[in-house]
C-alpha cells in the first residue's frame, strides 16, 4: 500500500483524464492508502477502489450518446443531465457491474465530498463508515450541482398569446395578445403589402379578442428585404395606423447569412416608424441538427424589438421506417434557448409552439382521430412528443405527431428553466379538446 493521499477533482466528462491516470496506477499496482474524490472524481475513485481499470472509459464510450445515460430530457425528469438511476442501476448492476466484493473489502480509506445544501459547506462521506447503498447515494450527491432547478421548473404559468387566422373555433380566453396574419410583404425592391384576411374576418377576430392587444402579423421571405428599409417600415406603420392595431408581428422566414444586415436594418426602421407601438419579431432558432439560418443578429434584433419569437424547426426524417417529425423537438428547444441566453434577455423571448399536427391537421381533426377506433396513440419519451398512427385508404400506415398536455408541459418547463415566460401558440383556432390531455392543460 502506497503511503499518501490521492485527491481526485471533478469536471463531468473531463473526469476521463483522471480515469486514464488511475488506469495507469492500477496497471502498475499502485494503491494509495487514502483516496478523496469530488463529483466525477468520486465516480472514478469508485472504480479505483474496486480495482477495475478501463471501467470508466468503457461506460462513457458506450453510453455517451445514449439518452438513458446523458441527455437534455434527463434534466427535466431527474434534475440533471446525467441519469444516475441508470448509471447506478442497470449499468452498475448488469451492463458493467461493479466488483462489489473487492470494493467492500478494500482496506483503502475512500471519501466522497458533497455540498451541504443548507450551509454550502463541504461534507466528507467515508466508505468505511456507511452502508454500501448509503455510500452510493453520497457519490451521487457528490456528482450533483446545486441549482434552483425546482423553483425554475415549477414557475408560474407562462404568458400565452397566439395567432388567429380567422374567428372560427377561435380560443382567446387567457390570451393577452392576439396576432392576425392579415398581410404579406411582397414586391422585392418595390415593397407592397398584400392583405390575406378579409376585413370581415379581422373585425370578427377583434370582437372575439376583446381585452387583448391585437397585432398585425406581416409575413414574407428573404426577398422582402431587398426594398428600402425606411419605405418598407413606413408601409407597415401606415397599415398599423389604418387598421388600429397595437403593433406588428414581423415574420421574415429563413433569412440567410447574407441577409443579416438587411434584416437588422429593416427591424430598426420599423422600430422607429412604430413609435410606442409593439414590435414582435419571429426568428428561426439556432439549431443543433438541421439547416441553420444565419440572417438573424439576435442581440441587435432584441435591442429593437419588444420580443423575439423563436421558431424551432421540426424534425422530418425516417427512423426505423417511421416518419419522425416531432414539433419543436425538446433537444432543439434546449439548444436554442441555451445558445440565446448569453445574448438575449429571457424576458424578451417567446417560444413559438405549434398547435397543429405534423401533417397540418388542426386540433379538431386530431381530437376526432383520438376518438376513432383503430387509431394507435403513443408517446415518445425520446422526443417528449405524442403521436398517433392511422391507416390510409390504401392500407398504409401514417404517423401524425402533435402536442398533448405532457408534450406541452415539457416545453413549458424547459422555457421556465431558462427564464422564458412567454409562449406563442401558432394557431388559436386549432386548440383541439383532448380532454385532460389537451395542449392548453399542459401549459398551466
Amino acid at each position: 500500500m502506497q503511503k499518501g493521499a490521492l485527491v481526485l477533482e471533478g469536471g463531468s466528462l473531463r473526469g476521463l483524464f483522471t480515469a486514464g491516470v488511475l488506469d495507469i496506477l492500477m496497471e502498475g499496482q499502485i494503491w494509495f492508502e487514502y483516496v478523496n474524490g469530488v463529483s466525477a472524481g468520486s465516480l472514478c475513485g469508485y472504480n479505483y477502489i474496486s480495482r477495475q481499470p478501463g471501467r470508466s472509459r468503457d461506460i462513457n464510450e458506450t453510453f455517451c450518446n445514449d439518452r438513458r445515460y446523458l441527455g437534455f430530457d434527463n434534466l427535466l425528469r431527474n434534475g440533471g443531465v446525467f441519469n444516475f438511476d441508470f448509471l447506478f442501476g442497470e449499468v452498475g448492476d448488469k451492463l458493467f457491474p461493479v466488483d462489489r466484493a473487492v470494493f467492500d473489502r478494500s482496506p483503502q480509506l475512500f471519501e466522497a465530498v458533497a455540498t451541504d445544501c443548507l450551509t454550502g459547506k463541504a461534507v466528507n462521506f467515508r466508505k468505511q463508515e456507511m452502508a454500501p447503498a448509503d455510500f452510493d447515494l453520497a457519490c451521487r450527491a457528490s456528482s450533483s450541482m446545486l441549482m434552483r432547478v425546482y423553483d425554475k421548473l415549477h414557475a408560474a404559468s407562462p404568458a400565452l398569446w397566439g395567432l388567429a387566422p380567422d374567428s372560427a373555433s377561435l380560443v382567446t380566453a387567457g390570451m393577452h395578445i392576439v396576432a392576425v396574419p392579415a398581410a404579406r410583404l411582397t414586391g422585392g425592391e418595390n415593397p407592397a403589402l398584400t392583405q390575406s384576411v378579409t376585413d370581415g374576418e379581422i373585425r370578427a377576430v377583434r370582437a372575439a379578442a376583446a381585452g387583448a392587444a391585437v397585432l398585425l402579423e406581416v409575413s414574407g421571405d428573404a426577398a422582402a428585404l431587398q426594398g428600402n428599409a425606411a419605405a418598407t417600415a413606413a408601409l407597415l406603420a401606415a397599415a398599423v395606423s389604418d387598421g388600429d392595431y397595437g403593433g406588428v408581428l414581423l415574420d421574415i422566414r429563413q433569412v440567410p447569412a447574407d441577409g443579416k444586415a438587411a434584416m437588422t436594418e429593416l427591424v430598426t426602421a420599423i422600430r422607429a416608424a412604430l413609435g410606442d407601438k409593439l414590435l414582435y419579431v419571429v426568428t428561426e432558432a439556432p439549431v443543433w441538427q438541421g439547416t441553420a439560418y444565419g440572417g438573424y443578429d439576435f442581440a441587435m434584433l432584441a435591442k429593437q424589438a419588444d420580443r423575439l419569437v423563436v421558431r424551432v424547426t421540426p424534425y422530418d426524417k425516417i427512423s426505423g421506417g417511421v416518419l419522425t417529425a416531432p414539433e419543436e423537438p425538446l433537444e432543439e428547444v434546449y439548444y436554442a434557448l441555451s445558445t440565446l441566453k448569453s445574448t438575449v434577455s429571457p424576458a424578451k423571448l417567446s417560444l413559438l409552439l405549434t398547435t397543429t399536427g405534423s401533417d397540418g391537421s388542426d386540433g379538431t381533426r386530431i381530437a376526432e382521430l383520438l376518438g376513432t377506433s383503430g387509431i394507435g396513440t403513443y408517446y415518445s419519451a425520446r422526443y417528449d412528443s405524442a403521436y398517433l398512427t392511422k391507416l390510409t385508404s390504401q392500407g398504409s400506415s401514417v404517423v401524425l405527431w402533435y402536442h398533448n398536455a405532457a408534450a406541452a408541459a415539457a416545453r413549458r418547463q424547459l422555457c421556465a428553466f431558462f427564464g422564458v415566460e412567454s409562449i406563442c401558440l401558432s394557431d388559436l383556432t386549432s386548440l383541439g379538446d383532448y380532454g385532460d390531455n389537451s395542449l392548453l392543460r399542459g401549459l398551466k
